[in-house]
């Protein structure tokens, strides 16, 4: 969602706002919606900038969220095998993202300790552990760590 001030300079209104399908096709519901390449702020799903021939521009290659693929075949094509070279985010981009279009990464780390570590953007990102016998879960954002859940089990 994108804000500006109304003409009077008074309140905020909405400038610009954008729902997705999980693989990037805008969302058009009724009702009170904007959407369109025609909206000032053209950097869309992904927070990738929207070409005018309806692809997204993510630096190494351009992805049609219509088709749910790539436009030309993956430069680390040798990496996937088991994966077409046009896939978008192994076909799950609920779990993989691909930040720049060279190769999908997996959101959801799981360490042979145990811990699991989840990525939330290109700065930040949280670790899931249960080291004791204790079932208390830990979530660690960065360097923070924060107790969120404390079960006693018998």
């Amino acid at each position: 969602m994108s804000f500006g001030r109304n003409s009077a300079g008074g309140a905020l209104e909405i400038t610009d706002a954008n729902d997705y399908y999980p693989f990037g096709m805008n969302y058009l519901k009724t009702g009170n919606a904007y959407f369109g390449q025609g909206t000032y702020k053209n950097y869309k799903y992904n927070g990738k900038e929207l070409q005018e021939t309806g692809m997204h521009d993510y630096g190494a290659r351009f992805y049609m969220p219509d088709l749910g693929r790539w436009g030309v075949v993956d430069p680390l094509a040798e990496t996937s095998r088991r994966w077409s070279p046009y896939t978008y985010a192994f076909n799950n981009p609920l779990r993989f993202i691909d930040p720049d279009g060279m190769q999908a990464e997996d959101k959801i780390k799981i360490f042979n300790n145990g811990n699991i570590e989840r990525t939330k953007d290109n700065n930040a990102y949280d670790t899931i552990t249960n080291e004791d016998e204790s079932k208390s879960i830990q979530i660690a954002r960065t360097n923070v760590t924060e107790k969120i859940l404390q079960e006693t089990h018998k």
